[in-house]
């Protein structure tokens, strides 16, 4: 790039240069005004209207914040009264897109409340294997596949 084509650039992007007066004028005009509601700027696209919607088969890190964007952020723990360190845990232990499967609840009530699925599970896996079956991918899901002699 030569001088002279630098000092063309500087000149033109100089001519577009706004004043303090219309910066303010502009900055009073829109003052409190919002493009979209909720502050959105494709308020036609949130949730199912998205085409990269997954529904049920979503994530666990994409289901968590589904969860904290519809539930908020927890208040106050259902057991113990806590209000500090607070979780969504779901009730029915299966993750799922209900706002009534998620309760409030410290993460000491959390770890204690979900402790009876988790074992239950561990036993369930373990009597898998002594039976033969084992899950082909580490029992990330139920898809399982029987081991022949």
């Amino acid at each position: 790039m030569t001088e002279a084509h630098k000092r063309k650039i500087g000149l033109a992007n100089s001519k577009k240069r706004r004043t303090k007066e219309q910066n303010e004028r502009n900055r009073l005009a829109h003052l409190g005004k919002k493009l979209y509601p909720n502050g959105r700027s494709t308020p036609w696209l949130i949730g199912e209207k998205n085409p990269k919607w997954k529904g049920n088969s979503v994530g666990k890190v994409g289901l968590h914040y589904w969860v904290r964007r519809k539930l908020g952020k927890p208040t106050e723990c259902v057991y113990c009264g806590a209000v500090e360190k607070l979780e969504w845990a779901s009730i029915s232990h299966h993750a799922k897109r209900d706002e009534n499967d998620y309760i409030p609840l410290c993460i000491k009530c959390h770890r204690k409340y979900d402790k009876p699925y988790k074992i239950m599970t561990e036993n369930w896996k373990k009597t898998l294997f002594k039976k033969g079956i084992v899950p082909w991918n580490k029992g990330k899901t139920y898809s399982l596949k029987r081991i022949t002699d």
